[in-house]
């Protein structure tokens, strides 16, 4: 019996030690947001871990795309068919689905993901095809991208007047021009606040945890519109 017990403890140590190890493991004040996103389908069963590791620009793509499918209660490739058929590009001619567009995620596990979020304008490459899809997110990046979201769905909805409450920020500056505009409209719809007390740190890398919150909170954000 005590050998037993001995190896039932190791087993258990073992396990408790894997997912410490794994980064299982989400903070405490993201816990209850993080739940209930994966509780309402929002985060694959295969990206629950890791929380607090940095999010990949493929990884995001394929968090987008369940994202907007989900929203839309419809199956991915028919959520982006709906979306091109309603759409036209800048000459007004009809959206097609971008599958050549970035040569360096052939064969990639996000390959398709990342077609979609491209053809639906959530996500741009780097130029000369490269989409560069193991570079880290900033949070100014994923607020960026987390409004062209928001437009897969409620691009007929009028848009309220920018917060200026992000001016209060100490570093509101280091704010790069072609976010200012996405940042200041998640953070009056509170789903992309700042760090901390004064500091929203643009540069900083968007967690994975972060980013579970902020689509749950722009679900929340479109139930009220």
């Amino acid at each position: 019996m005590k050998k037993l017990l001995i190896l039932l403890l190791t087993v258990f140590l073992i396990s408790q030690h894997a997912v410490y190890a794994s980064g299982a493991k989400i903070s405490d004040w993201a816990m209850d947001e993080v739940q209930a996103a994966i509780q309402i389908g929002l985060v694959p069963e295969e990206m629950q871990c890791d929380y607090q590791s940095n999010m990949t620009r493929a990884e995001f793509t394929k968090l987008s795309v369940v994202f907007v499918a989900h929203h839309l209660n419809m199956e991915i490739d028919e959520a982006v068919e709906w979306y091109l058929c309603g759409h036209v590009d800048s000459s007004g001619k009809p959206l097609i689905f971008q599958k050549d567009t970035f040569a360096d995620i052939i064969e990639s596990e996000y390959e398709y993901y990342i077609q979609c979020a491209n053809s639906l304008g959530i996500v741009n490459g780097r130029g000369n095809r490269i989409f560069d899809p193991d570079s880290f997110i900033t949070r100014e990046e994923a607020a960026t991208m987390l409004l062209r979201v928001y437009f897969c769905y409620g691009s007929g909805v009028k848009l309220n007047a920018k917060s200026e409450e992000i001016d209060g920020f100490y570093d509101a500056k280091e704010i790069s021009s072609w976010a200012d505009s996405a940042v200041r409209y998640l953070y009056q719809w509170d789903v992309m606040k700042g760090v901390s007390e004064g500091c929203y740190a643009p540069k900083e890398y968007y967690t994975k945890e972060q980013c579970y919150i902020t689509f749950f909170r722009l679900q929340q954000v479109y139930s009220y519109r």
